[in-house]
């Protein structure tokens, strides 16, 4: 399950390195872990 769950990860960080939009959300994502 983790590796899945990093798989997903990775492909929806690479997605979001395409925008400006999507760094600013993976900023706000580790300063808060819950949203």
């Amino acid at each position: 399950m983790v590796v899945a769950n990093n798989k997903v990860v990775s492909v929806t960080y690479e997605l979001r390195k395409n925008s400006a939009d999507g760094e600013i959300i993976e900023i706000v994502k580790e300063d808060n872990p819950l949203v």
